[in-house]
């Protein structure tokens, strides 16, 4: 049974796709055979002009390298939000599932510690956040095994809230393949997305945190002090930065007041709310208390 289905979303995006394959196969052909024989890679490319040659890149890869790596094209472009969430989906035969977007790149030498994480606490564990080197976070939460996803968003909550911002992009979360969530997070596609605006990000995080919310078992979340990811190298955005800045406030509220709703935090009990005008000023209440009409917005 494949221990981690490493899958990659991607569309156009030739040089940054082929950075990140040839950073995969260089971690891996390092590793023993054993463990490399544990990882699959599949890449879902959403029907861009550049997919063909990416599929010979992968084909080249395999063939000299001996890994297990797929390449799939969808017959339409379904959209990055449907194709992130064909990625959690797709490998329910593996332990475990990494998203990893096609413009990340991975920190040299990570593989040996990721595995190791995942493989001592295989029976228990649901995620596994990896944080990239720009990111500093507090010790409290360094190599700590938390009993459940809950216990984790409460103390980043009190005490660092951005943790729970930071490990929202994607390819921070390595995720237990049996408790992800589809319905959960096809409806906010389908339903919540287009209602108001917002695409691309926290739809995954919707799957993953409410698959370990609602799952019959408690699953542990770890968050190790060793650096996966290097951000720096991400292509730009191609927002201009208020604009982006703006969106980013909105996507961010929309995902964490449906959190704080789930943990039964009211937002006038953060200690950091009054200090957070971008997200808890009064005309931006204002205007959420209209979309969720719930008691956890004053």
């Amino acid at each position: 049974m494949t221990l981690l289905a490493i899958n990659i979303p991607t569309y156009e995006r030739l040089e940054s796709f082929s950075s990140i394959l040839i950073e995969l196969e260089n971690e891996l052909n390092a590793l023993p055979k054993a463990h490399k024989d544990m990882i699959e890679i599949n890449v879902f490319e959403n029907n861009s002009p550049v997919a063909n040659q990416k599929q010979i890149l992968c084909d080249q890869i395999a063939l000299r390298s001996g890994i297990n790596l797929k390449f799939s094209i969808n017959e339409t472009n379904i959209g990055a939000d449907r194709n992130i969430l064909k990625c959690c989906s797709a490998t329910p035969d593996a332990t475990f599932t990494w998203v990893l977007g096609d413009d990340d790149h991975i920190v040299a030498g990570c593989f040996p510690k990721i595995l190791s994480s995942l493989l001592e606490n295989k029976e228990n564990l649901g995620l596994l956040i990896l944080m990239e080197a720009e990111f500093v976070c507090k010790p409290i939460f360094k190599d700590k095994l938390f009993k459940s996803y809950e216990d984790f968003a409460r103390l980043s909550i009190k005490q660092q809230r951005n943790v729970v911002w930071a490990h929202s992009l994607i390819s921070c979360n390595i995720f237990r393949s049996s408790v992800f969530d589809l319905n959960e997070a096809t409806y906010v596609v389908n339903k919540l997305t287009p209602r108001i605006g917002l695409s691309l990000n926290f739809v995954h995080m919707r799957g993953i945190v409410n698959g370990l919310f609602r799952n019959a078992k408690e699953y542990a979340v770890l968050m190790p002090s060793f650096i996966s990811l290097d951000c720096s190298k991400r292509l730009p955005s191609s927002f201009k930065v208020a604009n982006w800045s703006r969106e980013i406030n909105r996507i961010f509220y929309f995902y964490y007041l449906w959190l704080l709703g789930e943990l039964g935090v009211r937002v006038d009990e953060i200690p950091y709310s009054r200090d957070m005008w971008w997200l808890f000023g009064s005309k931006e209440l204002k205007g959420w208390r209209r979309w969720f009409r719930s008691p956890f917005v004053p």
